[in-house]
């Protein structure tokens, strides 16, 4: 099976961009509905009326809501939509890496092989063993 370099980044380049619009709109959604109130717990203009009004809150990270919940009570909140959009941004790029490295490997073109593999190695390594910049 010949896969030719015209197609694979044609493929590619859709996979990228639908990829990011479907980000975009997911992330969309959740800001419409932290912006309009829907969705459980306070909504943004309570949560800044409590701040300037001197009770503190303690805000759960976006993501606790998964460990915590099913998948419906969690897309109920803003702040867990916004996150998974973020998070299939996060992980286009890793995908895209993937996607080549399968194609290369049906191609059976060896040196292509390795390099994708490192390129996703890295990529992998990164997300789960990268540490952030600390002041």
């Amino acid at each position: 099976m010949t896969i030719t370099l015209e197609k694979l980044e044609t493929f590619l380049g859709n996979f990228l961009r639908y990829g990011v619009l479907s980000c975009a709109l997911v992330i969309a959604v959740g800001v419409g509905m932290s912006l309009s109130g829907l969705g459980h717990g306070p909504s943004r203009g309570d949560q800044l009326a409590a701040l300037l009004s001197g009770k503190t809150t303690t805000p759960q990270p976006p993501l606790a809501c998964f460990a915590e919940n099913s998948l419906g009570t969690c897309l109920a909140e803003p702040d867990s939509v916004i996150a998974v959009g973020i998070l299939m941004l996060i992980a286009l790029p890793i995908l895209r890496v993937l996607l080549t490295l399968l194609v290369f490997i049906v191609q059976k073109d060896r040196p292509y092989i390795v390099i994708s593999g490192i390129v996703l190695t890295v990529l992998l390594f990164g997300l789960f063993f990268g540490a952030g910049v600390h002041g």
